[in-house]
């Protein structure tokens, strides 16, 4: 019996509910009985989805407030609400909250994301600790003064990735750059919920001197040095090649009359650090790279080095925060690279419409990398396509356009 024609291997890309999560949580390392704190909440919808729609649950009995994208809190089962959005648009959804003032121990946070008429659950922060009156460097003894030696064991436990005795674990470099500042504010401080959430509730005994104004005309005014507003951004390549190292630059504008501050970068898994610098330490076990403690409110430029493995392409990303006298600041600019293979492109190679009106698209690329196809009738609303793995250098795509006249397609990479 003659054997009939090979067709290729299929491969088929088996993604669980977790992996498809698109709500991601960020809670602050501790709260204060009393004090209202921000809850965010990242909402990346996949493209494919036409509705989605976002609910939060705080700890019963916490009050919440300032709900932002015209959300409402549901009384009645103590949710907070937004939606249904009918884009594929990434928003940051956020409201306060403020525990009640006799809150004590432990508490969490549960939520779901529905999109096209299923449930996936919020990743993310989920349970928030209660900070202590005293600051978690505040060790042998608890007397609330922050001395040289308390400052620099708590900066080595964070810049080593190290646990602490008193949590939250892992050290949020907020916390010290905090103590920092306490430390250059004469040491000595007290517990006040009115200034704020934790690290921002530790504040120094001694008065603080405002800082000199800044005269219109002179060097530094109207300039990032001179000014008020901390600035943090990243620069690196969109494009970068497997088994080369490529120089990603951190450009810090701390705000002026800074007293402390530290960095924390957190790169693609299995990408290799290189090139730190002295101030530098890169913790594999997180894949964060931490940069501090300064102490003082010059601009600097943070530099390191980094390889992507030779493994198959993908969008990989980036995240960052400075934190300066406690305060948080995002890393802000490019965040996404995607790796491939010098000579290697990732586009539509050719385009055929077949007999029964099927559209069959040739992809060129990497093989095992995953993309997606999208389509658009007007070059402004955009429907993706099933994500599709390379088996090999090129991939087969298929559409319905059904009876549109035009019909344009874009392919993008995809996080694996």
């Amino acid at each position: 019996m003659a054997a009939g024609p090979r067709t290729p291997p299929v491969k088929i890309l088996v993604r669980d509910a977790v992996e498809l999560s698109f709500v991601t949580r960020d809670l602050p390392p501790a709260y204060v009985p009393g004090t209202p704190f921000p809850v965010a909440l990242l909402v990346e919808p996949p493209r494919h989805g036409a509705a989605h729609a976002v609910e939060d649950q705080p700890p019963a009995g916490w009050e919440v407030s300032r709900i932002s994208h015209d959300g409402v809190f549901d009384a009645a089962h103590g949710k907070v609400k937004w939606g249904p959005f009918t884009d594929q648009r990434p928003r940051t959804l956020t409201y306060l909250v403020t525990p009640p003032a006799a809150a004590t121990g432990p508490h969490e946070f549960q939520g779901t994301g529905s999109l096209d008429g299923k449930s996936y659950p919020t990743l993310g922060d989920v349970r928030i600790e209660p900070a202590g009156t005293a600051h978690p460097a505040d060790l042998d003894p608890e007397d609330f003064a922050l001395t040289a030696d308390k400052l620099t064991a708590y900066a080595a436990a964070w810049k080593r990735g190290e646990t602490w005795p008193a949590g939250p674990n892992p050290i949020p470099h907020s916390y010290v750059s905090r103590a920092g500042y306490l430390w250059q504010a004469g040491e000595r401080y007290v517990f006040d919920p009115t200034q704020g959430p934790a690290p921002l509730c530790w504040v120094p005994t001694a008065p603080v001197p405002e800082p000199d104004p800044v005269v219109p005309g002179h060097a530094g005014a109207g300039t990032v040095e001179g000014g008020r507003d901390p600035q943090v951004h990243r620069q690196m390549p969109a494009r970068w090649f497997p088994g080369s190292p490529t120089t990603v630059r951190l450009m810090v504008h701390p705000p002026r009359d800074t007293r402390a501050w530290a960095v924390e970068e957190a790169v693609p898994t299995g990408w290799a650090v290189s090139a730190l610098d002295e101030t530098a330490t890169f913790d594999p076990a997180t894949s964060r790279i931490r940069w501090g403690l300064f102490l003082d409110d010059q601009p600097r430029s943070l530099t390191y080095d980094l390889t992507p493995p030779q493994e198959p392409a993908g969008l990989a990303r980036f995240a960052g925060e400075a934190s300066f006298d406690g305060t948080v600041e995002p890393v802000r600019g490019n965040f996404e690279a995607l790796a491939l293979q010098a000579g290697r492109l990732l586009r539509i190679k050719a385009l055929a419409r077949q007999a029964d009106g099927r559209v069959q698209l040739v992809l060129e690329g990497q093989a095992d990398q995953l993309v997606t196809v999208e389509a658009s009738s007007d070059l402004v609303h955009w429907t993706e396509l099933p994500p599709l793995l390379f088996p090999g250098d090129e991939a087969v795509c298929e559409d319905q356009p059904g009876s549109q006249p035009h019909r344009f397609y874009r392919v993008r990479p995809l996080a694996r």
